[in-house]
């Protein structure tokens, strides 16, 4: 600030500086995706806007918005390697003081480089475009600029009149300019008002072709578990499933790897929730829908604040939901389920053996992972591999209390199925444990445990999930399978009709070809997108 504070605002340099400090204000989309294309929309998007500059009031808001937005935009893409959408409120306005503080301290170095690079300039200009005077002072100089900012004004009423006449409803509208900076965010807060309206939605939900499977069922959500990083399917770094072993020997529990279709659990949750890809997602029934249809009741205990569409079904298809208070970890679910257990042993006799659903969302090890597990499971140097095994001795104890309860009702079917939304990016691609965009964020543990009831009621059943988890890698060392055999593993379970995308949860065999070479840090998610049918774009 300090080189531009003498120079008059009306001169020459005044007036470069004036459009400098505009278009920087409109180009964090060329930080993001650096091209051609991207310097041509900040262009676009400064000229289209140029008519706030036509009066003082108008000018500081818009620079205020401007600045706002492009740190947001920028924060936003360096952590989960997307643009702003829904879920970008929805992760906003949802998280706490702690998890908003957490998330910040959680970017990489080089991150912070590029938003600082941005960040420095655009509160340079805020500050100029803040201290200008008015345009009207000095029509001659600013001739050009003021013909212009009223040309641009007269436009945007002709599109606002376009838009009524067509009847176009307020998101239609935007979506034909949301390539002007900062319109996207305008409509991905339209998204999310939408999708929180859908609170109240009742989606229609089939009759079950079939009687249930299962008495009791238990749903574990995982949080930025890679299954890179799970010694039962292959790591040799750490046992980090060292507590799960003995049921896997057994031939009660099986995992393997799936690939999920995104990098934030925005994206991940709705398509495993329901099935289906995120477009579809937002009126179909979720797998708590299909359980309340089957006659089950169901309760929800979460550890974290799902965003968008999964907090809107945990919430509509649970008869009890209960989030745990910040700042605890994942073991402070255990005494909710316990205490759900008892209640259906208990119940047995009062309910008529009444089924249940039981759902736990879990922090898992989300960024910052030394934080997600008590100082006493710090086994080894690598805390991502600490929260790995830690969640792993959790699920391990809830099974070992599903067991206790298939010892006091030996016919009762009981399943625990386990799924991480997402991966995380390593320290090789860029010094921490981070949400990326890398292989190691797409592919994800799925695991199954069956009580012997279960396992000798459905036979086949399970030697159908036995050939599955055998067959679960490729001769390139891909996962076969993606992540939407969790959603039809749960209509199986709960006697619902397959889904639509029952046939593709095997990737096509043409997709074999991948170079591994880029299987380490490169950009993973194009492959994600020629591969699940869920892809978020």
């Amino acid at each position: 600030i300090a080189p531009i504070a003498p120079i008059a605002p009306y001169g020459i340099k005044g007036r470069v500086l004036l459009a400098m400090a505009w278009l920087w204000l409109c180009t964090p989309g060329l930080w993001m995706w650096p091209s051609g294309r991207a310097v041509l929309e900040g262009l676009f998007s400064a000229a289209l806007l140029s008519f706030c500059l036509l009066w003082r009031v108008s000018r500081r808001i818009a620079a205020l918005l401007l600045w706002w937005s492009g740190l947001a935009s920028l924060g936003y893409f360096f952590a989960v390697h997307s643009a702003p959408d829904e879920y970008f409120w929805h992760a906003l306005l949802g998280s706490h003081a702690q998890e908003a503080w957490e998330f910040a301290t959680a970017f990489r170095p080089q991150a912070l480089t590029f938003i600082a690079l941005w960040l420095l300039p655009a509160s340079a200009a805020l500050w100029w475009l803040w201290r200008w005077p008015t345009t009207s002072r000095a029509v001659k100089p600013l001739k050009g600029l003021r013909l212009l900012g009223w040309v641009t004004l007269l436009l945007w009423l002709l599109w606002m009149g376009v838009s009524l006449a067509k009847g176009y409803s307020v998101r239609k509208a935007v979506s034909r300019v949301e390539r002007v900076h900062p319109l996207p965010l305008l409509g991905a807060w339209l998204d999310y008002r939408a999708s929180a309206a859908l609170l109240t939605f009742v989606p229609e939900v089939a009759a079950p072709i079939q009687a249930p499977m299962v008495d009791v069922l238990v749903v574990v959500l995982g949080e930025s578990a890679s299954a890179q990083r799970w010694s039962l399917l292959g790591y040799e770094g750490q046992p980090t499933n060292a507590a799960l072993l003995p049921l896997a020997e057994s031939g009660e529990l099986m995992s393997l790897p799936v690939l999920t279709n995104g990098n934030n659990t925005g994206k991940t949750l709705p398509a495993l929730f329901t099935g289906l890809p995120l477009e579809a997602a937002s009126h179909a029934p979720s797998y708590l829908d299909w359980a309340g249809r089957a006659g089950f009741l169901r309760s929800s205990f979460a550890n974290q604040q799902a965003p968008g569409l999964a907090n809107i079904a945990l919430h509509r298809g649970s008869e009890r939901f209960e989030k745990l208070p910040d700042g605890r970890l994942d073991e402070d679910l255990s005494p909710l389920l316990s205490k759900a257990l008892a209640e259906v042993q208990a119940s047995k006799e009062s309910k008529a053996g009444q089924p249940q659903l039981l759902t736990l969302h879990l922090y898992g090890s989300h960024p910052r992972v030394e934080k997600r597990y008590p100082a006493s499971a710090a086994q080894w140097p690598d805390a991502y591999d600490n929260s790995i095994a830690y969640t792993s001795s959790l699920l391990a104890q809830w099974i070992g209390q599903l067991q206790a309860l298939s010892a006091q009702r030996p016919e009762a079917r009981i399943a625990l199925v386990y799924v991480s939304d997402h991966g995380v990016d390593f320290p090789a691609c860029g010094g921490s444990y981070t949400h990326g965009h890398t292989r190691s964020s797409y592919e994800v543990p799925l695991m199954l445990w069956a009580n012997h009831a279960l396992r000798q009621s459905e036979p086949d059943w399970w030697q159908n999930w036995q050939g599955y988890a055998a067959s679960a890698v490729t001769e390139q060392g891909l996962p076969r399978y993606h992540s939407l055999l969790f959603s039809q593993l749960l209509a199986k379970l709960l006697g619902q009709a397959p889904l639509p995308t029952a046939q593709t949860f095997q990737k096509p065999s043409s997709t074999t070809a991948i170079s591994l070479s880029a299987s380490t840090c490169e950009d993973w998610g194009e492959q994600v997108r020629a591969q699940h049918p869920a892809a978020a774009p």
